[in-house]
């Protein structure tokens, strides 16, 4: 994505075993400004929404491994995913299964064949109505900060949990010379560097929330793999980082700003800041 670009309106993950169905939303959500993935087979469809959890499932039932019901219990059974809404799309159009698929925890149950305007609405809706309520931030479509202190309640009384919190340093200063645009790719990347990490080192019980404008925080379930997980973090955004600076920059190691009085600066470039903090009760 180009700096002139529109960042994407959000994400959906399509599980859907018809290619031509999947091609069609692939293609027509893409083109109304959505990022969108397809994952052909039930459980992809859980490792891809655990890999880069998106705004949105538009979730088939019947899957050629495991069928969609499977899919939405373990999407619901991860502190991760649980907060992912879902929408069914189903060639079943009876009682039963629409409250069946209603009761695993999906917003809403639409019979194919289906309107694919009447979608696109009910899809938007539903991002909509998650965001204002507080469940994702718009900018990563990660939980946010109510999410996390949601998550911090349930574990009251526990002791075999620990906070990494996530700073962006010198975020603010690349935002005023490359934009809002490049400030938020960004901020989708190392959101994708950190759910990386949690999926390669940790378990479904931990958790990651956009809590501020540059800042994330990870609920991590066993405090032992802290140091592990938080050096992954560290390294991998260390070493990916420079790529959204120009050659100029890159090669000088900081970016020229000025202050608001026309004084010139140099503000180096981008780094993360990790600290751990533990429950106070321990």
């Amino acid at each position: 994505m180009t700096a002139t670009q529109s960042p994407p309106k959000g994400s959906i993950l399509t599980v859907e075993d018809d290619p031509d169905i999947s091609d069609m939303l692939r293609l027509y959500f893409s083109a109304i400004g959505y990022q969108v993935h397809v994952a052909q087979r039930g459980r992809d469809g859980v490792e891809a929404a655990t890999r880069e959890v998106p705004d949105l499932v538009l979730l088939d039932i019947m899957l050629p491994d495991i069928d969609g019901y499977q899919v939405c219990s373990e999407l619901r059974a991860s502190n991760r995913t649980r907060d992912i809404p879902v929408i069914f799309l189903s060639q079943k159009d009876n009682q039963e299964d629409k409250v069946a698929g209603l009761g695993l925890g999906a917003v809403d149950y639409v019979t194919k064949p289906f309107d694919i305007e009447e979608l696109k609405l009910r899809a938007e809706r539903v991002i909509r109505r998650n965001r204002q309520r507080g469940s994702t931030n718009p900018r990563t479509g990660l939980p946010g900060r109510q999410a996390l202190e949601d998550q911090i309640r349930a574990r009251s009384g526990a002791s075999d949990w620990a906070l990494l919190n996530c700073q962006l340093e010198h975020y603010g200063p690349f935002v005023d010379k490359y934009g809002f645009v490049a400030g938020d790719q960004v901020l989708r990347h190392a959101a994708q560097l950190m759910q990386s990490a949690l999926t390669q080192m940790g378990s479904p019980e931990d958790f990651v929330a956009h809590t501020d404008d540059s800042e994330f925080t990870l609920l991590i379930h066993d405090d032992r793999r802290l140091q592990k997980i938080s050096k992954e973090i560290y390294t991998q955004f260390q070493k990916t980082v420079n790529a959204h600076y120009s050659f100029w920059d890159r090669e000088q190691g900081y970016i020229v700003t000025h202050t608001s009085d026309g004084a010139e600066i140099k503000v180096p470039l981008m780094k993360i800041a990790i600290r751990a903090m533990r429950p106070k009760s321990r």
